[in-house]
């Protein structure tokens, strides 16, 4: 079953301090530290989805992200059937 939890990234304020990544064993520390730096974006939101057999695993939107490419990247991580692909599709 899917179940995604949103976060949404602190403001980018001089003084404002980044919020701390979501702390779960089911996430790799090598994971976290990409996340922050493809293609020197910076991540729009965090949507943490709970995916039987996979534990917890994290979506990472950019500005100009489409649901399509985000599902088709999410699926290629984690296999999920194609009512579920629909379900993540319209949280997203």
């Amino acid at each position: 079953m899917v179940e995604p939890r949103v976060k949404v990234p602190s403001p980018t304020h001089p003084t404002a301090q980044p919020e701390a990544p979501v702390e779960n064993e089911d996430l790799d520390a090598d994971e976290e530290v990409e996340e922050g730096e493809e293609d020197g974006r910076d991540p729009k939101l965090y949507v943490d989805v709970n995916v039987a057999n996979f534990g917890l695993q994290r979506i990472v939107v950019y500005e100009g992200d489409t649901v399509d490419s985000l599902v088709a990247d999410f699926v290629k991580r984690c296999p999920i059937d194609e009512f579920m692909v629909e379900k993540l599709k319209t949280l997203l």
